[in-house]
């Protein structure tokens, strides 16, 4: 202690009152800094070691005297920072899952849209000589009723709005998962009108996956998916640990809420007793959920 008081002030340890004074205040030497502003402040050295510090009044042969601790916290700030590093790197790993998952859907999207056409071009190459035919060859009416039947159905399909398949990002999901070692159960059916909710809900998810694995340590992770006539309804859910206070809102999940909120949506987080993320999103465009 008389070292690390002369370290940090430059001066022995005489008056305990003192010394504690200048270590709650952050009135050190050069080189030396407090990290925290609390009741047991954390001072740096110079040489990057790290020290807890803590008083208080005890009572010795009737007399009463105070006690100062000092605690030698250097590795584990080395593992705080080390887990600091490693949260941001799952961080970064998560806006790439999640825009990866978006170029997916994109490019399978349009690898379906290009498919469809192809397969529309010859099939309509195919009612084209058919009709002719039969228009060459004076058709009855049986045959006539056929041809009109195959030309409406065709209509159709080129009237249908083509959009990519709901499984295209729910099998992206659970293929990230299981990279990580959780199973994905879907309980409901991801909307299908709705490209903003799609993308919503897939975002959560990840989210919800990169929650499970850092602090949860999960090994399901559960999605249940409900409407009504106004809003989608996402919750997310694991098998994992509880969490022992509330929990503290990351970059990632931040934005989330931001871009539902701007939505008209809402995203609440229950900690207790056990962990769900929900997510509201209006259907329409410009409806505020309250």
């Amino acid at each position: 202690m008389e070292r690390l008081c002369h370290t940090l002030t430059g001066h022995d340890l005489q008056d305990v009152s003192a010394f504690w004074e200048r270590v709650s205040s952050g009135e050190l030497c050069a080189g030396a800094k407090r990290l925290t502003d609390t009741e047991s402040p954390i001072l740096q050295l110079a040489d990057g070691a790290t020290w807890c510090f803590s008083h208080r009044l005890i009572e010795v042969e009737k007399k009463q005297v105070v006690q100062l601790i000092a605690t030698d916290t250097t590795d584990l700030d080395k593992l705080r920072h080390r887990l600091t590093q490693a949260n941001e790197k799952l961080d970064k790993m998560n806006a790439r899952l999640i825009h990866h998952g978006e170029n997916i859907a994109e490019v399978t999207a349009k690898e379906e849209r290009l498919a469809t056409k192809m397969r529309l071009h010859n099939e309509f190459g195919h009612i084209l000589l058919y009709t002719r035919r039969s228009l060459a060859n004076e058709a009855d009416e049986k045959e006539v009723r056929n041809i009109l039947g195959l030309w409406r159905r065709n209509v159709r399909v080129l009237r249908a709005e083509l959009e990519p398949k709901e499984i295209t990002m729910l099998e992206h999901l659970q293929g990230a998962a299981a990279d990580v070692g959780i199973t994905l159960k879907v309980d409901g059916t991801i909307p299908k009108d709705n490209k903003d909710s799609r993308l919503f809900i897939f975002t959560a998810g990840s989210e919800a996956l990169n929650n499970a694995v850092r602090h949860a340590e999960a090994t399901e992770l559960y999605i249940s998916i409900s409407e009504t006539e106004s809003h989608y309804t996402a919750a997310f859910s694991n098998n994992g640990k509880v969490p022992e206070s509330e929990i503290t809102e990351g970059g990632g999940l931040s934005s989330l809420r931001a871009k539902i909120k701007g939505q008209g949506g809402q995203l609440n987080i229950q900690s207790l007793p056990f962990y769900q993320m929900t997510i509201t999103l209006p259907k329409r465009k410009g409806v505020k959920i309250d």
